[in-house]
């Protein structure tokens, strides 16, 4: 195992994986005399899901390659140490529960939301390999500074697949017959109390759009954190009674499944904005005035906000009705704004396959051929290298602990922002 050098590995493997980054590489003579025995890999390949709707990503990959390898499926941070996987692949940026502990293990980030919302650097630079969606986006990460430890993967978006190859099935929810002729609005707001809709969209909001759209059904999917945060809310919304309008009472519910019943999408700061692009439909953006006042996820400069010249802006209930109506009869109005955006999210990954692309790298990794068996053996040193122990991060019981209460406290965002800067999260 390699003790020194760590850092000329790490350029070495970088350059490899990252051809064009010429910057990032130091001299390919020097980093050759780097002589490293490849360790007995345990074919063994861990899935771990920080949140139920992460289930939509992650399980679509660990479907392709449970057959092949020893995988293990699992919302369980123990479960994950225990195992000790040679692969563990996640959809968020919780890699700290496990980098300490795992100290040869690959980590691989999938992403699960296109907004930045201030964590997006966190993810990447944590992250061995970082899945992005599009040429586009590794471009404009690395352009910003993040750059993951080993590399990055243009794979696609994997919730998308089944949409991009037609192979979705009908949601359960939706009743047969639906939409029954009339289009259907669906309303997706964030979590976030200084971005989301949810405070100002009021039950009697959505019996008035009702009616004065007689056409039209309206489907809301809570973002999965409203269920904790907004139960109230919820509750009313849960409450009325129209048969055009649907709830979705299980919050972790997958939305993507949603998209093509939609004519229309509703959203505020919420990632699914970015996705909903691919259908070449209208978006209403609700505009938080309260959202300046949000000190941790808030970055005017990152897609959420600028990019939103993407859909109808509005900022209370009367621009909403007015938004509705000009998606209704004039769907084709920024349409071209739409597919600018739609290029860069996904470029010209729209096939279907972004889940079998990340199972390809993964199955490289643990069962390479000739032609790559010089890059993976380069990748298992250079992790061997960088991997060392950090003060806290085996801590991961006291970690997990403090997660689920911050939970709660997303309600108070500066007491959250005080308290993990107080106890340097």
């Amino acid at each position: 195992m390699l003790k020194t050098r760590s850092n000329q590995t790490f350029q070495y493997i970088f350059y490899l994986t990252n051809p064009s980054l010429k910057n990032y590489a130091f001299d390919i003579k020097e980093s050759k005399k780097i002589k490293c025995k490849i360790m007995k890999i345990e074919k063994k390949i861990a899935f771990h899901c920080y949140s139920d709707f992460e289930t939509s990503i992650l399980n679509p990959v660990y479907n392709i390659l449970k057959d092949e390898f020893n995988c293990l499926f699992t919302m369980d941070v123990g479960e994950v140490l225990s195992f000790k996987p040679s692969i563990l692949i996640l959809a968020n940026h919780h890699y700290h529960y496990f980098r300490g502990n795992l100290s040869e293990t690959i980590i691989i980030w999938t992403r699960h939301g296109f907004a930045n919302k201030n964590s997006l650097r966190k993810a990447i630079e944590g992250t061995d390999f970082a899945c992005v969606s599009s040429e586009w986006v590794k471009e404009d990460c690395i352009k910003n500074g993040w750059i993951p430890r080993l590399g990055f993967w243009i794979t696609g978006f994997v919730p998308m697949d089944k949409i991009f190859s037609g192979h979705l099935e009908r949601p359960s929810i939706l009743p047969p017959g639906f939409p029954f002729g009339r289009k259907t609005l669906l309303y997706a707001p964030t979590w976030n109390r200084y971005f989301t809709s949810a405070e100002e969209i009021k039950a009697e909001h959505f019996e008035k759009i009702l009616d004065k759209f007689p056409q039209l059904n309206i489907i809301i999917k809570p973002h999965p954190l409203m269920s904790i945060l907004y139960r109230g809310i919820l509750g009313k919304w849960e409450k009325i009674k129209d048969e055009r309008l649907i709830f979705v009472e299980n919050a972790s519910e997958d939305i993507y499944q949603f998209f093509p019943y939609a004519d229309i999408l509703f959203t505020d700061a919420s990632s699914v904005m970015f996705y909903f692009l691919a259908m070449d439909k209208p978006i209403i953006l609700f505009n938080n005035p309260r959202r300046f006042r949000e000190k941790e996820y808030f970055d005017p400069f990152s897609p959420e906000w600028k990019w939103r010249d993407m859909g109808e802006e509005v900022e209370n209930f009367d621009e909403l009705i007015s938004a509705i109506e000009k998606s209704i009869f004039h769907p084709e109005e920024k349409s071209e704004r739409r597919a600018f955006y739609r290029k860069r999210v996904f470029g010209d990954l729209t096939d279907g396959r972004s889940a079998e692309r990340i199972a390809e790298k993964v199955r490289a990794l643990l069962a390479p051929d000739e032609k790559s068996k010089e890059w993976v053996e380069i990748c298992w040193n250079a992790v061997r290298a960088m991997n060392f122990p950090v003060k806290g991060w085996k801590r991961w019981k006291l970690r997990r602990f403090l997660s689920k209460i911050g939970k709660y406290f997303n309600l108070m965002p500066p007491l959250k922002l005080f308290i993990k800067r107080l106890i340097k999260w």
